[in-house]
């Protein structure tokens, strides 16, 4: 089962690998794909199917509250981040450990 979501936190490569190394450690997940362009997301590969939540609070709790996923839909997606401005900007990134 492949999942897509936004993660708006994400804005470099660093984070990329930040949120991938979290990720791939968390039990039932089996392959991250990331990209940050056009807009930040990443697609998750699992075993079993794991809650939106149950994933967000691992990432939560190692990267203390940098990232969350969110629904990854075309209309919302690009609505958001086109009114929000969400990754225009280079805001300094801190390393999530």
């Amino acid at each position: 089962m492949t999942r897509s979501f936004a993660i708006p936190g994400m804005t470099c490569s660093g984070c990329e690998r930040t949120v991938t190394r979290i990720l791939s450690g968390i039990e039932g997940i089996t392959a991250v794909t990331t990209e940050l362009q056009p807009y930040s997301r990443v697609e998750i590969t699992m075993t079993k199917h794991l809650e939106t939540e149950a994933i967000n609070a691992e990432l939560g709790n190692v990267a203390k509250g940098r990232y969350v996923l969110l629904p990854d839909t075309n209309g919302v997606r690009n609505k958001f981040h086109s009114e929000n401005k969400l990754n225009t900007a280079s805001p300094t990134c801190a390393s999530a450990e």
